[in-house]
């Protein structure tokens, strides 16, 4: 039998997740066999079954342990992504103050 198809409506009910979670998962291909396909208001996603119980346990919503770690690895990812951004906008700012300053000298070194 092929594994239900689930919409995000249906996997917030039945697992316990939120859409938004659902949806930044299915952006970044993590839902494995999730697809859109032409719904009653325009598109939507759908999501197999088995890979909502892969990821966030059984129906009842409740965690498994390897749940947690790919939900704690998937988290950790997004901090590392924030912190490299920031670590280039100081970079970045740092250069702007830099030029601003060799600027000011200029300027101030012709009066």
């Amino acid at each position: 039998m092929p594994d239900e198809l689930l919409t995000v409506a249906q996997a917030v009910q039945r697992f316990d997740v939120s859409a938004s979670t659902l949806r930044r998962l299915w952006r970044a291909g993590d839902l494995e066999g999730a697809h859109s396909r032409p719904g009653k208001y325009g598109d939507e996603v759908v999501i197999p079954e088995d890979t909502l119980s892969a990821l966030f346990g059984s129906r009842d919503g409740a965690a498994t342990s390897k749940t947690l770690d790919r939900l704690i690895w998937m988290l950790e990812a997004e901090q590392a992504g924030g912190a490299r951004e920031v670590a280039d906008l100081t970079a970045r700012l740092a250069e702007a103050e830099r030029q601003r300053d060799a600027a000011l000298e200029r300027l101030n070194g012709s009066q």
